[in-house]
């Protein structure tokens, strides 16, 4: 199979995951024996008249029968037609027949999913919840099928260097705080009760998808939920929503008494603890040296249904991963491993659970490499695109 792999270099620059990720992507495919091919494009949302002849030259010699659209950042490339004879003209990639995947590594309404073009257009997406979070967001989205594909990780994401016991990180956090998203800041807004309600609702049944507390606080209230008006309450509560995890989170690993490092913008903002190091924000390689010294890596996420790459990257770095993502990282992890499950609803428990895991020696170590043996085994990139192949196939 030929893949075809778009590229936003302005992306790649911004956002270093994207060019990882990329790479990861397209290793993977080399390695399962497709051709790939990558275009590279300048901007999201534009195409310039060379890059459209570059694309239309690009299809016609290789004629790719699977895009690959990281982000759905491609999306302007997607809604380039060529003349057919008809009054519109033929979509590019209809009319070499490509299989076009938009695939989301972030919630969806965060991503512009609903400016894909193709008549043969797939989603790949990181949360099971995602499904309905789409047909209540873009209802004019007409997807063929979706697969559940996760963020994946590669051996060569493994920066360790120190076996667990000589780690000079007790506890670490990676992750950027909004403080001014700690405040609901649509108060003077015309929806504001509706807001209220989603946000009350949402921090009080975390393990519910955002959008299906959306959906009772609005049956609650009586009121329509347009797909604008859904579209424009998700955003900034699933903002407050991250924030409010984030703050609450560390506070109470803090509470544990052990040496907590914590990595990102704007925690300077807010009070924390002296025990708490505040580090510098590192760029992604740097990312994985740091779980490569630490002993145990927080995550929080707002995947309820799903996972994000970090807990894939803590475990092929050593480190054992402490996460509310259990409903999807369950079905892999199990008590026996290094994947170790705690709940935003009950956070007083985190300080206890920290103490454990940091006094569990030889166990840890046994816990951990199980973990990167389930790692290595079932969430590499490689996984997620015979996964995303699968679910193409099945339906075409």
């Amino acid at each position: 199979m030929h893949i075809l792999l778009p590229f936003c270099r302005a992306a790649a620059t911004l956002l270093p995951f994207y060019r990882h990720f990329h790479d990861g992507i397209a290793n993977a495919a080399l390695a399962l024996g497709h051709a790939v091919s990558r275009f590279e494009f300048d901007t999201v949302g534009q195409v310039s008249p060379a890059e459209k002849d570059a694309l239309y030259r690009l299809l016609v010699a290789q004629e790719p029968e699977l895009v690959l659209d990281l982000c759905c950042w491609g999306h302007a490339l997607s809604q380039l037609n060529i003349w057919d004879g008809s009054e519109k003209g033929q979509a590019m990639f209809d009319a070499v027949d490509a299989c076009y995947v938009g695939w989301l590594f972030d919630q969806a309404y965060l991503q512009p999913l609903s400016r894909l073009q193709s008549a043969r257009l797939y989603a790949a997406v990181p949360d099971q919840f995602h499904a309905g979070q789409i047909a209540l967001v873009y209802p004019e989205v007409s997807l063929r099928g979706l697969a559940l594909a996760p963020p994946a990780v590669c051996a060569a994401d493994d920066r360790s260097s120190q076996p667990w016991p000589a780690r000079d990180i007790d506890v670490l956090y990676v992750g950027n705080l909004h403080p001014e998203a700690l405040e609901r800041l649509w108060s003077a807004d015309a929806d504001a009760a509706l807001f209220d309600a989603a946000a009350d609702r949402a921090l009080a049944h975390p393990d519910q998808a955002l959008h299906v507390s959306l959906q009772q606080a609005a049956a609650a209230l009586d009121t329509e939920l347009t797909p604008a008006r859904a579209l424009g309450i998700l955003r900034p509560v699933e903002y407050f929503q991250r924030a409010r995890h984030r703050l609450d989170l560390v506070q109470a690993a803090a509470r544990a008494g052990a040496r907590l490092c914590v990595v990102g913008q704007g925690w300077k903002d807010v009070n924390l603890p002296d025990t708490v190091t505040l580090m510098e924000p590192t760029d992604y390689d740097g990312f994985f040296r740091l779980m490569g010294r630490a002993k145990i890596c927080l995550d929080v996420s707002t995947y309820v249904g799903g996972a994000n790459d970090r807990v894939f990257s803590i475990s092929v770095n050593g480190a054992i991963c402490v996460t509310n993502a259990e409903r999807y990282l369950g079905q892999w992890y199990g008590a026996d491993s290094a994947m170790v499950y705690y709940s935003t609803q009950r956070l007083q428990e985190v300080p206890d659970l920290l103490r454990s895991l940091l006094g569990q020696g030889a166990r840890a170590e046994e816990r951990i490499r199980r973990s990167r043996d389930i790692t290595l085994k079932h969430h590499t990139w490689t996984n997620r695109l015979e996964e995303i192949l699968a679910a193409t196939s099945a339906r075409d």
